[in-house]
């Protein structure tokens, strides 16, 4: 071994960091393992560590998976895609409606109702519920128009415009087969498998995509409710609130989903998929120790600090002046 040698890394005569393969690269602090990390934390290392692990730094909001660059800006008063502004993107809203302080705002009360205009003929787009502007087909009540065929698309809850299926009920439309998707709220568009009051639709199994939430579409397992699907095991994915779908654990109530241990990820509030802690309601997580990540509010996942209701982490002080600001000391950082 190598003078001076830790494994793959040793520093050279000029105090530089020298790994073997692939080589140093530039990591980020990424407590809530969204991919994209926190600017100003940047660490050169040979490989991540469970919590500086982003390679992209410009997450605007380290506590919230669903705060991101890249991510989806919904109207929610949040910066979703950490691009400096909050609720501007197009199409946010529904038809008629606008974003007005974080929420969808009816501004044309004719058409509002009518979630959806898409392609279609004037002789097929008849239905009640359905109006022909006399260039689109404006469908009242659906959130999805997707491929289908005009045969598939005629179940209760489904509209053929003359081009495409469009389906009522905020479904997921995935990819499936017409004998699997057969299920009460599960819609054959002809095309796809739309599965109404679903949130999200991962890989999955059809043997373990069985519980009563979860609807199995012949190629990917849908599941209702608030939640998020992380990476498991079967054997530990087996508590209330946790439904293994054969590839992923998915947890109720949309939890923030971080690193920890199996041991300390144990408290109320707390679920241990088999490979990360997820924790209920609004948190913010970031580094910490455990006997100072002890506080009423404060969860100790093993290896990250999670606070309760706590908007932003900051780096750096000191636990008197955290204290004394109404914060929250996690041995490394103050959360508020």
């Amino acid at each position: 071994m190598r003078a001076g040698s830790c494994g793959a890394a040793w520093c050279d005569g000029a105090n530089a960091l020298r790994c073997e393969d692939p080589g140093p690269r530039t990591f980020y602090l990424d407590a809530d393992g969204d991919g994209a990390g926190v600017d100003g934390t940047a660490e050169v290392l040979c490989n991540p560590t469970p919590t500086v692990r982003a390679t992209v730094g410009g997450d605007c909001d380290d506590g919230d998976v669903t705060v991101r660059p890249g991510a989806a800006e919904v109207c929610d008063g949040v910066d979703n895609d950490c691009d400096g502004g909050i609720d501007d993107a197009v199409g946010q809203c529904g038809f008629g409606e606008a974003c007005v302080l974080g929420t969808c705002v009816c501004e044309q009360a004719d058409l509002c109702a009518r979630q959806l205009c898409v392609a279609g003929t004037s002789s097929l787009c008849r239905d009640a519920s359905e109006v022909w502007t006399g260039g689109q087909c404006c469908v009242d009540g659906v959130t999805a128009c997707v491929d289908g065929t005009s045969t598939q698309c005629d179940n209760p809850g489904e509209h053929w415009t003359g081009a495409t299926c469009c389906v009522e009920n905020a479904p997921m439309c995935v990819n499936g087969t017409s004998t699997q998707c057969d299920d009460p709220m599960e819609l054959w568009t002809g095309a796809l498998c739309c599965v109404q009051n679903a949130r999200i639709c991962v890989p999955g199994t059809s043997t373990q995509c069985d519980d009563p939430v979860e609807h199995w579409t012949g190629a990917e397992c849908c599941v209702e409710g608030p939640l998020s699907c992380v990476d498991g095991t079967s054997t530990q994915c087996d508590n209330p609130g946790e439904h293994w779908t054969g590839a992923l654990c998915c947890v109720d109530n949309a939890p923030t989903c971080v690193a920890g241990t199996s041991t300390q990820c144990d408290n109320p509030g707390e679920f241990w998929t088999g490979s990360v802690c997820c924790l209920e309601g609004k948190v913010a997580c970031t580094t910490g120790t455990a006997t100072q990540c002890d506080d009423s509010g404060e969860l100790w996942t093993g290896l990250v600090c999670c606070v309760a209701d706590a908007v932003t982490c900051d780096l750096g002080g000191s636990s008197t002046t955290c204290v004394n600001q109404g914060g929250h000391w996690t041995g490394t950082a103050c959360c508020r």
